[in-house]
C-alpha cells in the first residue's frame, strides 16, 4: 500500500504492478463469466457450465469484499489521504497499469488501454550457464552425443520439502540417462541422503532458472506453475512437467496440460513409477515439444517484448500523460459500471408494462363475465315466463 501512498504523498504520477485478480477493481470489463479462474482448475478453459460460472462468481464476491488487500488498512490511506475514501480510489489514478495475463496460455483478459501486458518479463535469450554448471552438463555427454537436460525447481518460495518427496526425485532421476538439475535444500547432516543423489543429477541451493531454460540441451521442465517459470519455459519452447502447490498455480497448471504443453502430477501423491513414466512419456512423445514450440514461436513473434513495451509506455506516459489513455469507467461507481441502474429501470418498464396488461386483462375478463351473466340471466327469466 505504501507504493501507492508515497507518490501521491509527494505529489508524483506514479504507475502500478496490478495482478489481474484485482483487474475488477480498476474498472476492467473482465467478468468472472470468462475473464478468470480464481484458482480453479477446468478441464474446459473456454466452455463453462451454469455451476462453474456461479461458483467464480461467488469466488469473486468473496475475493473482493472479504480477500482484497484493497480492503485492509483505511487508516493508513485516511492519514495520508483523506480525499480517498477507498483504495481502489487511490488506485484509480494510477497512469498505467502493468498485468501478467498473456493470451497464449488461454488466459484472456479485456483491457483498457492503460492495461500493459508484463507477461514473459524474466524470458530473455538465455546467457552463458556458470561454470560448475557447464561442465556437469559438459561431462555428461557419451561418445559426443548429448543426453538431454532436465530442469527441476519449485520457485524461490519452495526451499524445502519432505526427505520423503526428495527420495522419490532422486530415486526416479536416477534411472534415467538424461542430466538432472534439481533445486533443494538438503540438510548437510542427512549424509544417507547426500550419498543417494544419483550421478547423473545435480543438485542446487540456486541456479539460473532462465539459462538453463535457453540451453540447447534442455529437454523437460518440473516445475511448481508458477507465472515466470511458465512464461520462461513458453519463451524457450521447453516442455513442463507441473506439480502445482497452491494458489493460482493449479490454474497455471491446467491451462499447460489443456494446451497440450505438458502433464502434471500431485505433489502428495505421486509414486516413483508413476513420475518415471510421466517423464519418459513427455521425452518420448513429440507432441508436447511440438505444442510448446509452436505456441513459442507465436508468443515471440511480437513487436515488442514485455521489457520494451514496459519502456516504451512509461517513457510515453513521461511525455504525454495518461489521461488520454484512461477511460472513463474508472469514475464510475460499481451500479453504473455493470449498468445496474439501466437494466433495473429496464426491469420496472418491463413488470409495469406485464402489470398493465395483466390489469387489463383482468378487467376486460371482468366485464366479459358480467357481460355473460347479464345475459344468461336474462335468458333464464325468458325461459320462466
Amino acid at each position: 500500500m505504501c507504493t501507492l501512498i508515497l507518490p501521491k504523498y509527494l505529489n508524483v504520477p506514479f504507475v502500478s504492478l496490478a495482478n489481474s485478480y484485482f483487474a475488477f477493481d480498476v474498472r476492467s470489463p473482465a467478468l468472472p463469466s470468462f475473464s478468470f479462474r480464481y484458482f480453479q482448475a477446468e478441464d474446459n478453459q473456454k466452455e463453462m457450465s451454469f455451476f462453474v460460472r456461479f461458483k467464480q462468481l461467488m469466488i469473486f464476491l468473496f475475493f473482493s469484499s472479504s480477500l482484497s488487500p484493497l480492503n485492509r488498512n483505511l487508516t493508513l490511506l485516511h492519514k495520508y489521504s483523506p480525499e480517498y475514501d477507498t483504495w481502489e480510489d487511490l488506485l484509480r489514478e494510477s497512469l498505467l497499469f502493468f498485468h501478467e495475463v498473456d493470451h497464449h496460455f488461454g488466459n484472456f483478459l479485456p483491457v483498457f488501454p492503460n492495461h500493459i501486458s508484463t507477461a514473459g518479463l524474466t524470458g530473455i535469450p538465455a546467457k552463458n550457464l556458470p561454470e560448475n554448471i557447464l561442465n556437469f552438463v559438459n561431462g555428461r555427454i557419451v561418445d559426443g552425443k548429448e543426453l538431454g537436460l532436465i530442469l527441476m525447481t519449485f520457485g524461490s518460495n519452495v526451499n524445502y520439502m519432505s526427505r520423503s518427496t526428495m527420495k522419490k526425485f532422486l530415486n526416479a532421476f536416477g534411472l534415467l540417462n538424461e542430466t538432472v538439475i534439481a533445486k533443494f535444500s538438503i540438510d548437510k547432516k542427512d549424509l544417507e541422503l547426500i550419498s543417494s543423489i544419483p550421478p547423473n543429477v545435480m543438485v542446487l541451493k540456486w541456479l539460473p532458472q532462465n539459462d538453463i531454460l535457453g540451453h540447447p540441451s534442455t529437454k523437460l521442465f518440473i516445475t511448481h506453475c508458477g507465472n515466470n517459470g511458465q512464461h520462461e519455459a513458453l519463451y524457450h519452447g521447453v516442455p513442463m512437467l507441473g506439480f502445482p502447490l497452491f494458489a493460482e498455480q493449479h490454474m497455471n497448471c491446467k491451462r499447460m496440460t489443456v494446451g497440450g504443453f505438458g502433464l502434471s502430477l500431485n505433489i502428495l501423491s505421486f509414486t516413483e513409477d508413476e513420475l518415471l513414466q510421466t517423464i519418459l512419456d513427455l521425452l518420448q512423445n513429440p507432441k508436447y515439444e511440438n505444442s510448446i514450440q509452436h505456441m513459442s514461436e507465436a508468443f515471440r513473434d511480437q513487436p515488442m517484448t514485455a521489457q520494451e513495451r514496459i519502456v516504451f509506455w512509461i517513457e510515453h506516459v513521461i511525455k504525454h500523460g495518461g489521461s488520454h489513455l484512461r477511460s472513463s469507467a474508472m469514475d464510475l461507481p460499481l451500479y453504473q459500471f455493470l449498468c445496474l441502474d439501466s437494466v433495473g429501470c429496464l426491469l420496472m418498464i418491463i413488470i409495469s408494462t406485464l402489470f398493465f396488461f395483466a390489469q387489463l386483462l383482468i378487467l376486460l375478463w371482468k366485464k366479459v363475465a358480467k357481460h355473460y351473466k347479464v345475459k344468461s340471466s336474462r335468458n333464464q327469466l325468458k325461459k320462466r315466463s
